[in-house]
């Protein structure tokens, strides 16, 4: 699909994604602006010049290394960085044994490689 030059990324994704403000609990009608700012272009995947996605897209990531790329990019701007770190090494996990034939065993040398090279660890 093409966008007009006149029409930003965001306005696009607005009009795509209809957003509307909503009512609130207690009924006071909510700012769309803060809605779009959650869904759209949230704060922990936006700090500094490059937005995550749009590295992934330029590095034409697959689902689950773009998620590794996402996940580590992003975790020093979350309230549970550690939450974040345990995804992405989740995701990278599933990408090595599915994708490139790396075995269990394999995983828990590397693993156990890390823990003993790791200043602080016994």
């Amino acid at each position: 699909m093409e966008i007009e030059h006149s029409e930003s990324r965001l306005e696009h994704s607005e009009k795509k994604m209809n957003i509307k403000p909503v009512e609130s609990p207690n009924n006071a009608i909510e700012d769309p602006s803060t809605q779009k700012e959650a869904v759209i272009h949230p704060s922990h995947y936006n700090c500094g010049k490059i937005e995550v996605i749009d590295a992934i897209e330029d590095w034409r990531l697959g689902f689950n290394d773009g998620n590794v790329v996402k996940y580590v990019a992003r975790h020093r701007m979350k309230m549970t960085p550690t939450q974040d770190l345990e995804k992405a090494f989740w995701y990278l996990t599933r990408e090595l044994m599915k994708h490139h034939g790396v075995t269990e065993t394999r995983l828990v040398e590397m693993v156990r490689g890390c823990i003993k090279d790791s200043p602080g660890t016994k």
